[in-house]
């Protein structure tokens, strides 16, 4: 990718997924879905961020917003990030780019689009990549943010126990590793977590230990 990158232009009516990272220290908000798991797996939630697809003719930056707060049921201030790094998802590499944006993601990723013709719903845009966002953000008061209707719980995460999250762990077993509970609509411990290949926060989670060394 060009070095200098007009994000909000390049993602222009073109298909998109957006997000937001909000921390606690060390910690990054996650989100657990009942969705998206492969057919073997049972009493198992699917991890993802906070975020989600995008309605038609919003920007990426305003699908982060409206996705963060039907998630966390709160609203977030969105913060400008002093680094951005592209990661091409064909090519498994990351770099850091310059943007041209006055609110510049931390994590802008690109795959091509398996189905560039069809839109993923009517009235959503077609092109030939799938692009993805993640922003900074904060939340005025982290003990009133909730799981939304879309999620089914949420739990902060050390950055550093990422992996962790694959090993088969229980909910209870993971709150021994650092992680806490922050909502859960159903109060079930005993499920465990899983991460989708391609997850965005896996990504950030690496690139965020990698600038505390």
């Amino acid at each position: 990718m060009k070095n200098i990158v007009h994000i909000a232009e390049i993602t222009h009516n073109q298909p998109f997924c957006a997000g937001v990272l909000v921390t606690k220290g060390d910690k990054i908000l996650i989100t657990l879905n009942p969705d998206g798991l492969p057919d073997e797996m049972e009493n198992t939630w699917r991890v993802g961020a906070v975020g989600g697809g995008q309605e038609p003719n919003e920007t990426i930056l305003d699908c982060a917003i409206r996705e963060a707060k039907e998630e966390i049921s709160v609203d977030v201030r969105i913060e400008s990030s002093p680094v951005t790094f592209f990661h091409d998802m064909d090519l498994k590499t990351v770099e850091k780019i310059q943007v041209k944006d006055e609110i510049a993601p931390y994590l802008l990723e690109r795959v091509t689009n398996p189905f560039p013709d069809k839109p993923y719903r009517a009235g959503l845009p077609v092109g030939p990549y799938i692009y993805f966002a993640i922003y900074f953000a904060n939340v005025d008061n982290l003990e009133e943010v909730k799981a939304g209707d879309d999620v089914q719980g949420l739990l902060l995460v050390p950055a550093t126990e990422w992996d962790s999250l694959n090993n088969g762990y229980t909910i209870t077993e993971l709150k021994t590793k650092g992680v806490e509970i922050v909502h859960l609509r159903t109060p079930d411990e005993s499920k465990m977590v899983w991460i989708p290949e391609n997850e965005s926060l896996t990504t950030v989670c690496r690139l965020l230990i990698q600038s505390l060394t």
